[in-house]
């Protein structure tokens, strides 16, 4: 027997002692004679890395200390494979400092020793591994240990890396237990089940790996369990479990997490009856993914069943954790975008979603733009029934258009549908959304308002630029089919409801006829008709009837071009009386009426006509003041020649000719700003706006314009109110010099009359050769003459005195109003009305720097033709002054 064989046999026997069978010895042996010529160790091994690996992890004295030891027993020669031993100690001390000792008793990491010892499946002697001192055997200091002690035994590098001649290591005794425990001895059969036991606890990978693939589908599995606290897939304390190994089971089992957490989510929102189609395609979305996550699983599975968990062509935690990076990848993204989904729904959820597109990987942006071209189906084809048919399904409130059912279709246009800003999606501009909801919007309003079923001339266009993919929505490139179609349809479908207003309705004929009779613009009608309402319109407003005026207003319609008009647009025409004030006279209740119906009222609704109401009612008022200052001018010179024996009156009607001719002037240069610089630029820049309106809208909008131009240039809006009440006053002085004119001028031809009558009867009695007079008929005729010029003549030059200061100042206030407007055209106006620096006279303000330099002679407002009057200012005007006709 060999020197060997006998270390071996009595190695066996103090180990296990007598009384055992002969596998359990021959296993026991075999165990000895692996380590002893384990295959692994180092045929090139060098004592001076154990003591370099010591030094540095351990310390320098301890490095010392085992090369002193380590030259001992080489030169005792009493260990045959001493470098042999040195390595297995340095390879279980190296193990040990990669294991972390967990109170549960589970191992973190596998060396390639240890799955040898494994792999014999023979019981390990831990006594012989126990340190004593010199003088005892190991039998007699084998103890019973717990699972840790045993654990801490085996894989302790300060106990095996240190030689029997360390007295400085205590031994592994029962002293080494705390004194309130006693334990028995150790026989060799327990021994050797507890260390089968403990070989057992260590899980096999293909076990881990099995249950890992289980986990990611969101099922607990034998090992990992799913923690409510922590959320989270962890391996009981009770299971032993390589710490490498448990981190990578943990970090893969995040997947089944993710993939629970989409899947509750999809199952959710399929039992929401308040989710409607782009939600659920949102959850088909999700579904896809998760179907391809678990093919790839079923794909691992299946290469498990086939080639185990074998290191040269089989699958490891390693190969696994590689396969699951960027599924996982893809799990948490998907994960991340049902957490923001929550609460949103149609086009925010599609927002959301897009929001995720702009991302530089391109692995992310495909898997979100795939998952776009799922969710966004729905929306695609609610717009292309939309602006196709004008058919609008949206039960849920996703898409970006609303529509009010309680709206009738008088109100179509302008009530029924309006945009969600909120549910626009993020890769639909605001532009994109107004032309889709025009273009629906426009083919209801043909087929339920214009009640046209025509199909469109150029539909062949539109059916050529019809797409069938949803993607094109979002997708940028050069053709940019989705805006094309869009762009195409709506060109189209406006131009033919233009084409429907234009002709069938006759819009542009309604849109002058409204410019001719409720602006004024035709001249012959708007004059006889004034002619034929004067005497109407003179009485108490509570006094007019409206048959008696549609009566004058038909006659005025006969009997002037009028007559040529459409009849559809006589028809219409109207006559309306306003509210009625105490003291009113029916020039102030009396109005122009146009009757707007069908498609035509979408652009004149009653708000519109509202606005050329009062409209009317200011021009009609300003003409009202031209009309009674022309007649009045008129008769005053019928009276001059009728008075012209009446000397005593020349100063007043001196007097009135002046203030009669800066009304004029004035009401004239009034007339002029607002037929000319107001209406009729804004109407040309209507019709403009209008021949290239690309939708209905887009004349709405122009229409609405031309009116706030009109009502801002005659001073009607809220910003220059007060200079709006300044003029009224103004010309309600005009009306009342009408009235002290006239009233005097009728006294003073009473009294003309009187005196002729005196005149002629003193003639005819001298004729009959009768006393011509008597002194009682002269004091009589003395009286009644001394009567009219003390009272009626005195009172009416006071009151002319006192009507033109206040005129004089009203006009200055009003000019000084203009000078502090910033338009060109008002003060273009300003220097009409005070042309010759009159005002600007009496108002230092008028003539201050800063108002002069914004005056600038209106010289490309004046027409060829125009008459600029004579400077006429004030009460020191001429008094023969040539006075341009009254233009009507």
């Amino acid at each position: 027997m060999s020197e060997e064989d006998q270390l071996l046999r009595n190695l066996t026997q103090s180990s296990l002692g007598k009384g055992h069978d002969n596998k359990q010895v021959n296993d026991l042996q075999r165990l000895y004679r692996k380590i002893l010529h384990a295959s692994h160790f180092s045929s090139d091994f060098n004592v001076n890395k154990v003591v370099k690996h010591l030094a540095v992890n351990k310390d320098v004295k301890v490095a010392a200390e085992f090369q002193t030891l380590y030259e001992k027993l080489a030169k005792l020669g009493t260990i045959t494979h001493l470098d042999n031993v040195v390595e297995f100690l340095h390879k279980v001390g190296i193990d040990n400092e990669r294991t972390q000792t967990f109170n549960s008793g589970v191992r973190v990491s596998s060396t390639p020793l240890q799955s040898e010892l494994r792999s014999l499946q023979t019981p390990a002697a831990l006594s012989h591994f126990s340190v004593t001192p010199y003088g005892q055997t190991p039998a007699n200091s084998v103890t019973r240990l717990s699972a840790g002690e045993r654990q801490r035994l085996t894989m302790s590098s300060s106990g095996l890396g240190t030689s029997r001649a360390s007295s400085h290591v205590p031994p592994l005794t029962s002293q080494s237990q705390p004194p309130s425990h006693s334990t028995p001895h150790l026989n060799s059969s327990e021994s050797f089940n507890n260390y089968k036991a403990y070989l057992k606890d260590d899980v096999q990978e293909v076990e881990l790996i099995r249950d890992v693939i289980l986990v990611a589908q969101g099922i607990e599995s034998k090992l990992m369990r799913f923690d409510p606290k922590t959320e989270s897939y962890r391996i009981p304390d009770n299971v032993r479990v390589p710490p490498h190994k448990k981190k990578i089971c943990c970090s893969l089992a995040e997947s089944g997490w993710l993939y629970n957490k989409i899947k509750q989510y999809v199952d959710q929102k399929k039992l929401d009856n308040t989710f409607g189609p782009i939600g659920l395609s949102f959850c088909v979305a999700l579904q896809s993914e998760l179907r391809s996550y678990l093919r790839l699983i079923a794909v691992l599975d299946t290469q498990l069943t086939e080639h185990g968990s074998d290191i040269t062509g089989g699958l490891t935690l390693t190969r696994l954790a590689l396969w699951f990076k960027e599924p996982i990848k893809n799990l948490k993204l998907v994960a991340s975008l049902v957490d923001i989904a929550k609460g949103k729904k149609g086009g925010a959820l599609l927002s959301i979603i897009h929001s995720y597109s702009w991302h530089g990987a391109i692995a992310h942006t495909s898997l979100v733009s795939n998952m776009l071209s799922l969710t966004v189906k729905p929306l695609f084809g609610i717009i292309s029934r939309w602006i196709y048919t004008g058919t609008l399904e949206d039960p849920y409130n996703e898409f970006f258009v609303a529509s009010d059912p309680q709206v009738k279709d008088d109100n179509l246009w302008h009530f029924k549908y309006s945009l969600r800003k909120s549910m626009i999606p993020s890769f639909l501009s605001a532009d994109m959304a107004r032309k889709i909801m025009l273009t629906g919007k426009s083919v209801v309003f043909i087929h339920r308002v214009c009640h046209d079923n025509t199909q469109l001339e150029r539909r062949e266009n539109v059916e050529r630029a019809r797409l069938t993919e949803g993607s094109a929505m979002f997708s940028q490139n050069e053709e940019d089919s989705f805006t094309n179609m869009i762009d195409v349809v709506y060109k189209e479908t406006s131009k033919h409801l233009m084409e429907v207003l234009y002709t069938k309705y006759n819009f542009i004929n309604h849109l002058k006829a409204m410019r001719r009779y409720l602006l004024l613009g035709q001249g012959d009608f708007i004059q006889q008709l004034m002619d034929l309402l004067v005497t109407e319109l003179s009485k108490d407003a509570s006094a007019l009837y409206l048959h008696n005026l549609n009566g004058i207003l038909e006659t005025a319609i006969r009997s002037t071009n009028a007559q040529f008009e459409d009849k559809d647009i006589l028809s219409r025409l109207d006559v309306r009386l306003l509210e009625i004030s105490p003291g009113d006279l029916g020039w102030d209740v009396f109005s122009l009426d146009y009757r707007t119906r069908g498609p035509i009222s979408t652009v004149f609704t009653s708000d519109t006509v509202i606005f050329y109401l009062r409209i009317f009612n200011f021009l009609w008022r300003a003409k009202r003041m031209e009309y009674a200052l022309a007649n009045l001018w008129r008769q005053k010179q019928q009276y001059s020649r009728m008075l012209r024996g009446m000397t005593e009156l020349d100063d007043l009607l001196h007097s009135a000719h002046i203030i009669a001719s800066e009304m004029i002037h004035f009401t004239q240069q009034i007339g002029y700003f607002i037929n000319f610089e107001v209406i009729e630029c804004a109407w040309d820049d209507l019709l403009h706006k209008v021949n290239q309106a690309e939708d209905l809208d887009h004349i709405i909008a122009a229409h609405q314009q031309f009116l706030d131009s009109i009502m801002t240039r005659c001073l009607m809006d809220e910003e220059h109110r007060p200079m709006f009440s300044q003029l009224r006053t103004i010309f309600d002085l005009i009306i009342k010099y009408q009235q002290i004119l006239e009233g005097f001028l009728e006294k003073a031809s009473r009294e003309n009359e009187y005196r002729v009558e005196y005149m002629r009867n003193a003639a005819r009695r001298d004729s009959q050769s009768e006393w011509a007079t008597t002194e009682e008929r002269e004091a009589a005729e003395k009286e009644r003459r001394t009567e009219f010029i003390q009272l009626t003549l005195k009172q009416t030059r006071s009151q002319l005195k006192v009507l033109a200061q206040t005129y004089q100042g009203m006009v200055t206030k009003f000019l000084v109003m203009l000078a502090t407007q910033t338009d060109d055209k008002l003060q273009a106006l300003r220097f009409r009305l005070d042309f010759n620096e009159y005002y600007q006279q009496k108002e230092p303000f008028l003539a201050s720097p800063q108002v002069l330099k914004k005056s600038k002679p209106p010289t490309a407002s004046l027409l060829p033709g125009d008459t600029v009057m004579q400077p006429v200012g004030g009460l020191i005007g001429l008094l023969g002054g040539r006075v341009p006709d009254n233009t009507m």
